[in-house]
């Protein structure tokens, strides 16, 4: 799908679609190629127990290219993007993601977050990442996320930690750039 230049206040959850596949990847980007001409994006809350802008829900082979997605306010729920369910084989290459500014370490505002559902074999490269009390939180919870790719990112002024890594098996974190974490007893790093 090229996404045309525009900005798109909504939620937008994905769930499983029959016929994904490695040889049929359903991609997401931007037609003029720019990821500051596509935004989607979604005011954080206090209240909604929807703490996303987008979530793919059980959904395997989906690429999102050269976007901007983002949340936006100073609310307490203000998680980007949410993967869940078994959602695997997933690609967010080239996009700018920008969360909600905090100093605080929570696990409701991570600008990219697993939650705990064996969602495996995802890559996360070459991402502007900013804000968010973590830019990127994996979490496996009992069943350990694994073979999770996360590279080349330039993640700045993240609240807590550039990248939390937890109950992950074989993750590869590569020439990623990590920049002001905000809280002073925070980490670039943590696993």
């Amino acid at each position: 799908f090229n996404v045309s230049n525009g900005t798109y206040n909504e939620q937008v959850r994905i769930p499983e679609i029959n016929g994904s596949a490695s040889s049929h990847r359903i991609t997401f980007q931007s037609a003029s190629g720019d990821s500051s001409k596509v935004i989607l994006t979604w005011p954080s809350s206090n209240t909604d127990p929807l703490n996303y802008t987008l979530l793919l829900d059980s959904a395997d082979y989906i690429t999102f290219n050269k976007m901007t997605i983002a949340r936006t306010g100073s609310g307490s729920l203000g998680h980007v993007i949410l993967i869940m369910n078994k959602a695997n084989y997933n690609i967010f290459s080239h996009n700018r993601i920008l969360g909600v500014y905090t100093f605080n370490n929570t696990r409701n505002i991570i600008d990219i977050v697993t939650a705990k559902t064996n969602d495996n074999y995802n890559t996360y490269s070459d991402n502007y990442i900013k804000y968010g009390s973590y830019g990127i939180g994996i979490d496996g919870g009992t069943g350990h996320e694994k073979n999770v790719n996360i590279s080349n990112n330039i993640i700045d002024s993240a609240g807590f930690a550039g990248i939390v890594l937890d109950t992950t098996d074989n993750a590869y974190v590569f020439g990623n750039t990590i920049t002001n974490v905000i809280n002073p007893s925070g980490f670039g790093v943590f696993a």
